[in-house]
């Protein structure tokens, strides 16, 4: 398999090496550049965006504890790019979150709880939404 270039937004440091290390067990090709602050998001965000840096996969928390959520992130930096390919995780199971993310164009919308019970279900979503559409 080819190398995977994932950005993972996250406000918790345990959880973002919590997730880069179930990551690479699970596949040593992943390369994962982690992002703490809502700051820094927004600067990959707009690299993304602008064709100067590339991802296939963007992990994003939806509660960042700052002055946005994902979904606003997702909403002012990638609503019109259909090729941005993002996986919200969220400790929150709450179905209106999951339906504005998928309106947005979240590919898929997991609850941290979910990722921790089954280290797999993350890795598999990832591999499944970057295969073509049909």
């Amino acid at each position: 398999m080819n190398e995977i270039s994932i950005l993972h937004i996250d406000d918790s440091a345990e959880y973002l090496e919590f997730t880069r290390s179930m990551l690479v067990s699970a596949d040593p090709n992943y390369q994962i550049e982690s992002v703490p602050t809502i700051d820094q998001a927004k600067k990959k965000l707009i690299l993304f965006r602008d064709r100067k840096k590339s991802y296939n996969v963007i992990l994003m928390d939806y509660d960042l504890g700052g002055s946005m959520n994902g979904l606003e992130l997702v909403r002012n930096y990638l609503k019109d790019d259909i090729e941005a390919r993002v996986i919200m995780l969220s400790a929150y199971e709450d179905e209106f979150i999951k339906s504005s993310a998928k309106a947005l164009g979240v590919v898929s919308y997991l609850t941290k709880k979910e990722v921790m019970y089954d280290c797999c279900i993350l890795h598999k979503q990832i591999l499944k939404n970057l295969r073509p559409s049909a």
